[in-house]
């Protein structure tokens, strides 16, 4: 009896010293020490808990297992993944990744398997490759647009956040291309609208920014610049109506399943609905037979260029032109329709007159294209679309003086209408911007014929000092220096080219000589000029071809398609007096008040001239230009040249 007492508690001793193997290194035990079906068991509590950390130690001590089955070792690696990238592990993640589609080689076609493998990459910041995987999959025709979807939504942040937009652009507008149907297009904006709503203002400027060039914006691009406005509506940045009128050119610039989207986001914000049927009809009144006709249709080239790239919007745009040279031009403005209240022009100061007198700029509204609205009102009787005198004086002065420190003026004008104005003008400007005129002189254009006697005169030199020989040359020596540095000629560039050497001739050749806006395209037709009298010639203008502007780049592809040339200041004006109009007529009444606003309030417009501006009682501005001549060319004044 005690001999089987002793063996059984022999028994005992060694159940509890097998009991008390210690574990294997690094503290976990192997599946054979825990029990497979143990470990299973508690991995499955950890993971439905969401205790991550617990449920990856657990399932990567699984991975070392034996006698499982396909279905286990799949959820196993699956698990093991998904811990792991929750863990922000993700070399590992990748690893067991792998190791999931070795086993089972169809979950790499699954969203689960797809999702876990790109936040891997997201995480791993391996930014190329994420987005070479994106690219194919959502390439794949098989693949369902819901899958490309949340595929696209995956790593757009990513791209926003590394400024990558020209990789975000293609990759949405593929997207979008490939799924032309309402239905997909609905279902793809219902996806994105929501993701750039909730994008900080600056990213969506700076993605819009970025957008390539083309000559009618396309998505994502509208989407982008659609909730930016959005933005800047909700924190009060813009007003209403400054929104609409630039919601209203976004919404005609889209297609319907755009359109749909946008004024779904206008009820939701308070908004008008915005009619998709857009029907725009604009006048013109320009000379096309006459003296006048070339620049008549030169300004129609650039009309042709802007009013395709708008019908390419979807815009319905009628155009009525009428030839202000023939007998019957006031009778056809008459006849317009009601609808047609915009007009541009007219050109000519005779028609404007009729005009005026006759009471037809009571019914529409007139842009001119002229340097002043007399005998009219302008913001009242009709606006400006065109440089004033004004305008020119300023580009001039303001470069002087900001940029040469020149404050002194000397003019010399012909006593003409034209002459007598531009100095009044150049005059006007002079003392409001703190300069001071020191000489001022009138000639008669048509009895002027000794202008040698006329500079003698001007520069105050002294009888005694005349030359008596032509070619004698007039030494500034025993006169007084002049106390100008700068000489306004009021006069044509025909007349100005006999006048400057003259000053040479008295041996003032660092004065600069400034001239109005027709000497930049006078000057240019003269081949004979020695560039040594006109490298100090300054000249404002309201046309520079290698401006940098997006409309110049649209202008010239618009004129080169259509075979017409290079564009000059007449077809830039043309090309942008259309595309303003069809800016500023969008739902807009004719009422002058409201009128009067939204050309106060005319903002983010891409000029090909000169930018203009209307103050708050409809007066133009219009930021000029200021030009030298270089050698034979007319190039952006530098100060640097000018020494």
């Amino acid at each position: 009896m005690l001999k089987h007492l002793l063996c059984l508690f022999a028994w005992v001793i060694l159940l509890f010293l097998a009991g008390c193997v210690p574990p294997q290194p690094g503290g976990r035990l192997s599946p054979e020490q825990q029990g497979t079906d143990a470990l299973l068991k508690n991995a499955d509590a950890a993971w439905q808990n969401e205790e991550y950390s617990r449920a990856e130690e657990l399932y990567s001590t699984l991975l070392e297992a034996s006698g499982l089955n396909r279905k286990q070792k799949v959820l196993i690696r699956k698990r093991a993944a998904g811990s792991a990238v929750e863990n922000g592990h993700y070399r590992p993640a990748e690893e067991y990744l792998e190791q999931w589609r070795a086993i089972q080689p169809e979950a790499g076609n699954t969203w689960e398997w797809q999702a876990l493998f790109m936040e891997t990459l997201l995480g791993l910041r391996q930014t190329d490759r994420l987005l070479d995987y994106a690219r194919r999959l959502t390439a794949r025709p098989d693949l369902p647009l819901d899958r490309k979807l949340k595929t696209t939504l995956l790593i757009c942040p990513l791209l926003l956040e590394n400024k990558r937009f020209q990789d975000l652009h293609g990759l949405l507008q593929t997207l979008y291309q490939e799924h032309a149907d309402r239905d997909s297009r609905r279902q793809i904006l219902r996806s994105l609208n929501p993701f750039f709503q909730n994008q900080e203002l600056k990213i969506l400027r700076e993605a819009a920014k970025a957008c390539p060039e083309e000559p009618s914006p396309s998505f994502p691009c509208l989407l982008l610049r659609w909730n930016a406005v959005k933005k800047r509506f909700g924190q009060k940045d813009i007003d209403r109506f400054q929104a609409l009128q630039r919601f209203r050119t976004l919404f005609h610039a889209s297609d319907r399943a755009l359109q749909a989207e946008f004024n779904r986001d206008l009820k939701n914000m308070g908004l008008e609905r915005i009619p998709s049927d857009l029907k725009l009809h604009i006048a013109l009144l320009l000379p096309l037979t006459g003296s006048y006709a070339e620049i008549g249709w030169d300004i129609l080239t650039g009309v042709d260029a802007a009013q395709w790239q708008i019908l390419q919007k979807g815009i319905e745009l009628q155009l009525s032109v009428i030839n202000t040279a023939q007998a019957t031009w006031e009778e056809e403005l008459s006849s317009l329709p009601e609808d047609c209240f915009l007009v541009g022009g007219p050109l000519r100061e005779a028609v404007w007159k009729n005009i005026h007198a006759s009471g037809l700029h009571k019914d529409r509204s007139f842009f001119t294209f002229r340097s002043s609205l007399a005998p009219g009102r302008e913001g009242l009787d009709g606006y400006r679309f065109f440089p004033s005198r004004t305008d020119q004086a300023r580009a001039l002065i303001q470069f002087l003086t900001q940029k040469m420190g020149v404050y002194r003026y000397g003019i010399l004008y012909p006593k003409s209408s034209y002459g007598r104005k531009m100095s009044q003008a150049f005059f006007q400007e002079v003392d409001a911007s703190g300069g001071e005129i020191t000489a001022m002189q009138g000639y008669s254009a048509a009895a002027q014929s000794d202008y040698r006697g006329l500079i003698a005169e001007f520069l105050r030199v002294p009888q005694q000092r005349l030359p008596v020989q032509a070619d004698a040359g007039g030494s500034a020596a025993g006169r007084p220096k002049p106390d100008f540095r700068a000489v306004f000629l009021s006069d044509g560039f025909s007349v100005a080219r006999r006048i400057i050497p003259e000053f040479f001739f008295f041996d003032e050749y660092r004065l600069i000589f400034l001239g109005p806006t027709p000497w930049s395209q006078q000057i240019q037709n003269v081949s004979d000029l020695d560039p040594n009298y006109y490298k100090l010639v300054l000249i404002p203008g309201a046309w520079w071809s290698e401006n940098p502007s997006p409309a110049v780049h649209r202008l010239k592809q618009g004129l080169a398609s259509s075979a017409q040339g290079e564009p000059d200041f007449w077809s830039a004006l043309g090309y942008d007096l259309v595309r303003f109009f069809q800016r500023l007529s969008v739902n807009q009444s004719q009422n002058q008040g409201n009128l009067q606003k939204a050309l106060n309030d005319f903002k983010d417009f891409s000029w090909s001239m000169a930018p203009l501006e209307w103050d708050e009682n409809g007066k133009a501005r219009q930021e000029m230009f200021v030009f030298q001549m270089i050698n034979t060319t007319l190039q952006p004044a530098d100060p640097s040249r000018m020494k």
